[in-house]
Order: C-alpha cells, then sequence, then structure tokens
C-alpha cells in the first residue's frame, strides 16, 4: 500500500538509519587569528550550477547568498575547480562523458564563505537551512608561552523536538542505549560476542520501531482530535476526553507493533477501543493521498534536514591535533560522522583541540638565557680589569 510504502520511507528509514552522502562535505577550517572559514560541497542541480557568481542560489534546500564563493570540480578532480556558472556546454560535455548516468553525481558545487569568529559561522549555518536546527559554537585560546592551545566547540541541537516527536524516547530506550543507536556512544558492545551484540541490536531496533509507531499514531490520533472532531456527529466522547486519551492509545502493543497498511489498523484501533464506527468512517482514512500529505506535513521539516544535514563533516584546526573528540584524526583534518538522526537522543557535539608552537617564545627565551649567561660573565670580568 502506497501509505504504508511513504509511512516507511519517510519516517522508519528516516530514523532508523542514516543517509550521508559520500561526496557531499562540510570543511571548516580554524584561523590562530580566530577566523575561520566554512566550505560546503554537494551536487548541485542544473540551476544551481550554471548560476552566476553574483546571484544567490537556492539548491539542495540550502540558500546560498552572493556573499558565498562558489566554484565546482568533477567528483575525483576536487583540486581543480572551476569558476562558476558552469556552461551548458560543459554540463552536456558532461553527460556524453557519462551517457548512462546523472551529471549532478559527477560534479561537485563548493560554496565557502569566510567569517570572524565561530559564533559568526555557527549563526550562518543555522540560517542556510532555514533554522530547522541550532548550531552554536567557541573558541577558547590557552596561552602556555612556548605554546598556544586551541579548543574548538561547536553543538547542534534539533528545535522543537516535541514536534517531531511528541513521545519521547526516553519512553522506550535509556539514555544511554538511545545515545548508541544514533550516535555510537557509548559503546555498549565492549566483552559481547557476535551473536550477542546481535541479539542486543534487535531488541534495540524493536524498541526504536514501537517509539516511531508511537509517534506516527500520536499524530494521526492528534489530527482527528484538533481538525476533524467538530465534523464528527454524535462521537463517543468529547473532544477534550479524546484528546486526553491519546498516551493511553500510544501504549496499547497493538499501536507500538504497527506494520502494513497504518490506515486500516489505525481506524481499527480506534473502533475496538471505543466501540463506534465514527472515527474509522472518516474520509482521512478512506483515501490515501490524503494522510500521506498528512504525515508529509509533519515529517517535511525533518526530512528536509536528514537531507540539508546528509555531510560528512571535516575539521582543520591550527596548529597539531592533540584531541579530537569523536571525530577521528588524519594529518591535519578531523573527520566526523554528522547526520540528522544524531540529534535525535540529545545534542551532537563536536570538539577539538590543538596545540601552536610559539617559536618567538623559543628565541625569547633563547635570548634571555644569553643575556644572562652572558651578564654572568660580563661583571668578573669587568672587577678584574679594574684590579689591574
Amino acid at each position: 500500500m502506497k501509505t504504508n510504502s511513504f509511512f516507511v520511507g519517510l519516517i522508519a528509514a528516516v530514523l532508523l538509519t542514516s543517509c550521508n552522502a559520500d561526496e557531499s562535505t562540510m570543511l571548516t577550517v580554524i584561523n590562530e587569528d580566530g577566523t575561520c572559514s566554512r566550505e560546503i560541497s554537494f551536487h548541485p542541480s542544473p540551476q544551481g550550477a550554471m548560476a552566476k557568481a553574483d546571484e544567490p542560489i537556492e539548491d539542495q534546500c540550502l540558500h546560498f547568498g552572493t556573499d558565498w564563493k562558489r566554484t565546482w570540480s568533477v567528483v575525483g578532480e576536487d583540486s581543480l575547480h572551476h569558476a562558476v556558472p558552469m556552461t551548458r556546454e560543459q554540463w552536456d560535455s558532461l553527460q556524453r562523458a557519462y551517457p548512462k548516468q546523472n551529471v549532478a553525481s559527477k560534479i561537485l558545487l563548493h560554496c565557502k564563505r569566510d567569517y570572524q569568529s565561530v559564533g559568526e559561522m555557527s549563526d550562518s549555518l543555522t540560517h542556510l537551512i532555514e533554522k530547522l536546527f541550532d548550531a552554536k559554537s567557541t573558541l577558547e585560546k590557552h596561552f602556555k608561552w612556548f605554546y598556544t592551545d586551541y579548543v574548538f566547540e561547536e553543538t547542534f541541537s534539533l528545535l522543537d523536538s516535541k514536534q517531531y516527536f511528541p513521545i519521547p524516547i526516553e519512553d522506550y530506550l535509556s539514555a544511554d542505549t538511545a545515545s548508541y543507536w544514533y550516535t555510537g556512544l557509548p559503546d555498549l558492545t565492549k566483552g559481547l560476542t557476535g551473536a550477542e551484540q546481535k541479539e542486543m541490536l534487535d531488541g534495540i531496533e524493536a524498541q526504536v520501531s514501537r517509539w516511531v509507531n508511537a509517534n506516527a499514531f500520536a499524530y494521526v490520533y492528534d489530527y482527528i482530535g484538533q481538525v476533524y472532531y467538530k465534523e464528527l456527529k454524535n462521537p463517543p466522547v468529547s473532544q477534550e476526553r479524546f484528546l486526553a486519551l491519546r498516551d493511553t492509545l500510544v501504549k496499547l502493543p497493538a499501536v507500538q507493533n504497527m506494520s502494513g497498511n497504518m490506515s486500516e489498523q489505525i481506524s481499527g484501533f480506534l473502533k475496538d477501543y471505543y466501540h463506534s464506527d465514527v472515527y474509522s468512517n472518516l474520509s482521512l482514512f478512506h483515501d490515501d493521498e490524503k494522510l500521506v500529505w498528512v504525515m508529509y506535513q509533519k515529517y517535511r521539516g525533518y526530512e528536509l534536514l536528514t537531507t540539508m544535514m546528509a555531510y560528512h563533516y571535516d575539521l582543520v584546526m591550527p596548529g597539531r591535533v592533540l584531541d579530537s573528540g569523536i571525530g577521528t584524526a588524519e594529518g591535519h583534518v578531523i573527520h566526523y560522522k554528522f547526520s540528522a538522526e544524531r540529534l535525535i537522543p540529545h545534542d551532537y557535539i563536536i570538539t577539538a583541540t590543538s596545540r601552536v608552537t610559539n617559536i618567538w617564545a623559543f628565541i625569547v627565551t633563547f635570548l634571555i638565557i644569553l643575556l644572562a649567561v652572558g651578564s654572568f660573565f660580563y661583571h668578573p670580568l669587568r672587577l678584574l680589569r679594574r684590579r689591574e
């Protein structure tokens, strides 16, 4: 059924799995003076690739103003950037080179912007994606004479999570288990055999599925109570009572274990619980297109968020990396796994510490020592000459 396919594809797949694109990246560079830059690279639409440099663009649901410098490159040739706009001739040339592939998948659009502070950079990202989540960052410098330590932190928060998930995940999983499922931390698999890990993950997945079902049911239930109730003839309970009973019905095992045709099952639950056909006769349950539209309106923002946040997060810190937090350091670049579902259990925090050697401090120290040693020998020599 179309309804079930939509439900599984839009909600379950979004919440149960990650959808990071292989080549899409968000590169953040922190400089010693506190300035920074961010470059977002992604597969563009023809309109985005061919837009003039002095024109703002909206691509992949991201809004880039003219203050973003744009270039493009062919996948695999990232070091060779071309000026925008990409011409129709260049697009067609790539299409001839890859006749059976989507040209957009063979090119990357690079959008870069410089900032005076990390706070300005995070605020810019929040506006770039229509304020669907909140980003805040800090940069601390710790001067220690011979070296200076830099501590960068960027925190991503899902704004108004109850908008998408009125039933909290804590009702189904412990805080650590939910965090592990969506972020990989803390690692709950230490000391477990492969079979034991599978058993644990199967159990977690079952609970997450029940949580997803509970939220889908809760939204449809609230929608009936808030939008359709005044149209019902002789409902078995008042509107206030109907809405108040939502959390009771959500806990029913049949609701939490839904599978298959969601519209038939929800209408059946309401009929059995209230011993009435009033709710099951609603057009909402007899028009797949309408229920799809209702569910889409609910989860459109989160669906956009998962699309826009499907980036590899790469961070370059000044100097030598001392601590990469939950990332993996590879030379001067720290790689983080970053996606929307990681915001479900709690804020997602990226932290890194690096150290810059203050060469001038060594030079000054050497000169001070040299002067001290020189002074030590200078005074005895001076006294000796006086005696002579």
